[in-house]
């Protein structure tokens, strides 16, 4: 079910509010009928659920004093909670409408072809013969998708927001800054040259780390 960026919105604010103490029965009754509305706003809601659990950056930041008081904001000090949810609200809608409307561009070479890639954050992808990449890279996060093919990541470090590669059911972390990637019909073979990598597939490989040389 699709949603609108307005009922994404909607649903990043209904998410602060249900965090606050100052949350009331009436307003978790008012939530709960705005949920079971329409389909789109527990599909909305799923996502701000899911952003959410991206922000860990932002969630860990205690220089900013009105994410601190909206942290621990107490019914004393309401105008204080009030100002410091609606900037949490603000700096959350704005972070869901990045995720939201982040464009996802893809990448390719054809049987022969190789080509140097430069994403937007600096950092630098050599795609092999024959190979499709899918790139999406917001506010928060950076995400490929290695559709085919083979491609050799120099990966530009931000501690603050995640480089991972999405191959078959493979999900590689990148850890360190240069690593190859090849999907095969029958594998997914991740050769680290700089630096380390943490690999997750749901199932048999649970956050297995590999570093240089692997």
């Amino acid at each position: 079910m699709q949603h609108t960026p307005q009922q994404l919105k909607q649903a990043v604010t209904w998410f602060v509010r249900l965090q606050s103490e100052q949350c009331s029965e009436q307003d978790q009754q008012l939530f709960a009928t705005w949920l079971a509305k329409d389909a789109a706003h527990r599909a909305a809601y799923t996502k701000a659920e899911q952003l959410w659990g991206t922000m860990d950056s932002l969630k860990t930041l205690d220089d900013i004093p009105a994410l601190t008081k909206a942290r621990h904001a107490k019914p004393e000090k309401s105008h204080l909670s009030i100002i410091a949810s609606f900037v949490l609200i603000t700096l959350l809608g704005g972070a869901a409408y990045s995720e939201y409307s982040a464009e996802t561009l893809t990448y390719t070479t054809v049987q022969g072809e190789h080509r140097h890639i430069i994403l937007a954050d600096n950092s630098q992808v050599d795609l092999n013969t024959d190979t499709q990449l899918q790139v999406k890279i917001s506010l928060l996060q950076r995400q490929v998708q290695l559709v085919q093919g083979e491609a050799l990541f120099t990966v530009s470090h931000e501690p603050l927001r995640n480089f991972t590669v999405q191959a078959d059911t493979l999900r590689i972390r990148d850890i360190g800054t240069r690593f190859n990637v090849h999907l095969e019909p029958e594998r997914v073979a991740v050769a680290v040259l700089e630096g380390e990598v943490e690999l997750d597939d749901g199932q048999s490989v649970n956050h297995q780390s590999l570093s240089a040389g692997n």
